[in-house]
Protein backbone atom coordinates (compact mmCIF):
# COMPACT_ATOMS: atom_id res chain seq x y z
CA UNK A 1 0.00 0.00 0.00
CA UNK A 2 1.33 3.61 -0.92
CA UNK A 3 1.85 5.59 2.44
CA UNK A 4 2.41 9.89 3.07
CA UNK A 5 4.83 10.76 5.30
CA UNK A 6 3.31 11.49 8.69
CA UNK A 7 0.72 9.11 7.85
CA UNK A 8 -1.10 7.15 10.58
CA UNK A 9 -0.30 3.76 10.05
CA UNK A 10 -1.33 1.66 13.02
CA UNK A 11 -2.44 1.99 16.52
CA UNK A 12 -1.16 -0.12 19.60
CA UNK A 13 -3.28 -0.27 22.67
CA UNK A 14 -1.08 -0.92 25.95
CA UNK A 15 -1.05 -4.26 27.72
CA UNK A 16 -1.28 -2.34 31.07
CA UNK A 17 -4.02 -0.54 32.32
CA UNK A 18 -2.49 2.89 32.63
CA UNK A 19 -0.73 3.48 29.95
CA UNK A 20 -1.68 5.18 26.47
CA UNK A 21 -2.28 3.91 23.32
CA UNK A 22 0.68 4.60 21.08
CA UNK A 23 -0.26 5.71 16.92
CA UNK A 24 2.53 4.92 14.76
CA UNK A 25 3.16 7.20 12.23
CA UNK A 26 5.34 6.61 8.30
CA UNK A 27 9.10 8.41 8.52
CA UNK A 28 8.97 9.01 4.82
CA UNK A 29 6.33 8.60 1.76
CA UNK A 30 6.58 5.46 -0.29
CA UNK A 31 4.98 1.44 -0.15
CA UNK A 32 4.61 -0.97 2.82
CA UNK A 33 6.47 -3.90 1.27
CA UNK A 34 6.19 -6.12 4.63
CA UNK A 35 3.85 -6.12 7.08
CA UNK A 36 5.67 -8.42 10.22
CA UNK A 37 3.09 -8.57 12.26
CA UNK A 38 -0.80 -9.34 13.52
CA UNK A 39 -3.77 -8.54 14.74
CA UNK A 40 -3.83 -9.51 18.55
CA UNK A 41 0.15 -9.93 18.51
CA UNK A 42 2.15 -8.48 21.41
CA UNK A 43 5.24 -6.40 20.09
CA UNK A 44 7.95 -4.48 22.05
CA UNK A 45 9.75 -1.46 20.91
CA UNK A 46 12.40 -3.50 19.39
CA UNK A 47 9.86 -5.28 16.94
CA UNK A 48 10.14 -4.60 13.50
CA UNK A 49 6.05 -3.45 12.89
CA UNK A 50 6.65 -2.97 8.76
CA UNK A 51 9.07 -2.03 6.19
CA UNK A 52 8.55 1.10 3.74
CA UNK A 53 10.61 1.72 1.03
CA UNK A 54 10.99 4.80 -1.00
CA UNK A 55 10.40 4.11 -4.51
CA UNK A 56 11.26 7.99 -5.91
CA UNK A 57 14.54 6.80 -7.08
CA UNK A 58 15.16 3.08 -8.37
CA UNK A 59 17.60 1.43 -9.71
CA UNK A 60 16.82 -1.00 -12.97
CA UNK A 61 19.67 -3.49 -14.22
CA UNK A 62 18.85 -5.11 -17.24
CA UNK A 63 19.97 -6.31 -20.65
CA UNK A 64 19.60 -5.24 -24.21
CA UNK A 65 20.12 -7.66 -27.38
CA UNK A 66 21.39 -5.55 -30.45
CA UNK A 67 18.48 -4.87 -32.79
CA UNK A 68 16.91 -1.82 -34.17
CA UNK A 69 15.51 -0.53 -30.38
CA UNK A 70 19.00 -1.05 -29.03
CA UNK A 71 20.03 2.38 -30.30
CA UNK A 72 17.21 4.09 -28.28
CA UNK A 73 18.17 2.77 -24.70
CA UNK A 74 20.22 5.74 -23.66
CA UNK A 75 21.80 5.96 -19.77
CA UNK A 76 19.24 7.80 -17.19
CA UNK A 77 16.38 7.23 -19.48
CA UNK A 78 12.99 6.55 -17.44
CA UNK A 79 11.83 3.10 -17.41
CA UNK A 80 8.18 1.94 -18.19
Amino acid sequence: DKVAKGQELATFQPVFVGNSAVTLSSPISGYVTQLNVTLGQAITPETNVMQIVDTSNVLVKGIAYAGTDIETIKVGQKAR
